[in-house]
């Protein structure tokens, strides 16, 4: 088997990193082998616990679109009509029975004076 003359990047990434695993997981002593273990497993736990509120927004905002994408692959908009339907005929009953609060200075305004001392 041939080998190339000059080595990828790739390949000199996957041979550093391999010597390293070689080096923290691996000793012929246990008790060395089990603290490199340890440091290494603390390591990553610091990167992960570091990372979660990057991880945590990610998750939420894929699983917001994601029920983005149901609703409109679902289609039913009944439900947006109700609410319109209820919001104009609310707004059609407060105009007819003027039953909003009067602005500082609408003198007008037949309940003015019951919410407002000048």
């Amino acid at each position: 088997m041939t080998t190339a003359a000059k080595h990828s990047i790739a390949f000199r990434l996957g041979r550093a990193f391999g010597a390293v695993a070689r080096v923290c997981l691996h000793d012929r002593n246990p008790m060395l082998r089990w603290c490199k273990r340890v440091a290494v497993a603390a390591l990553l736990l610091t990167v992960v616990v570091s990372s979660f509120s990057w991880l945590a927004s990610s998750l939420i905002s894929l699983a917001c679109f994601g029920l983005v994408v149901l609703a409109f692959a679902k289609g039913d908009l009944s439900f947006l009509s109700s609410v319109l339907e209820h919001q104009a005929e609310q707004q059609r009953i407060d105009e007819e029975n003027n039953s909003r609060v009067p602005f500082y200075g609408e003198y007008d305004h037949p309940e003015y004076y019951l919410y407002h001392k000048d």
